[in-house]
């Protein structure tokens, strides 16, 4: 089977993270590989903010966490996520929709008709660029443009 096939085939969401920063190298190839994915109409009008900053990356994943169930009982939307690796839908106890990772990496587009679909594309490559050195990663839905990632 082609490399290429099988990390897409074993490619899984990543949600308890180490908490070392990827190294320089990983950190300058994973965000580079968002940049060349495809755009609608090839606006390329979306842009990466790679924050390593622990205190924030704290303070925004529980603000992340906190508009997923915004004027909501928790338990009351909840469904199974994994019981493996737990999300915010399934442990009520994990206080940072980003899952404590070190590493955090928002994208941001413009106001298009296809913003969302442009954000998914970049998501999906810097997912990919995660896993094929054996970094851990997870796309953060809820966030609609922000994933994370880590060793």
């Amino acid at each position: 089977m082609n490399a290429a096939i099988e990390k897409m085939l074993t490619r899984h969401a990543i949600r308890r993270f180490r908490p070392e920063q990827i190294s320089e190298a990983e950190l300058q190839q994973v965000p580079e590989t968002g940049l060349y994915a495809p755009s609608a109409e090839n606006n390329q009008e979306s842009r990466l903010v790679v924050c390593q900053n622990a205190e924030l990356n704290e303070k925004l994943g529980r603000i992340n966490r906190f508009m997923q169930f915004k004027g909501q009982n928790p338990a009351a939307v909840a469904h199974a996520i994994s019981a493996e690796q737990p999300s915010i839908q399934d442990d009520f106890s994990i206080l940072s929709g980003y899952y404590g990772a070190p590493t955090v990496i928002p994208r941001f587009t413009r106001d298009s008709k296809y913003r969302c679909e442009d954000a998914a594309m970049m998501g999906e490559n810097m997912l990919l660029a995660a896993h094929f050195p054996g970094l851990g990663a997870c796309y953060v839905g809820r966030a609609r443009l922000a994933r994370v990632i880590n060793s």
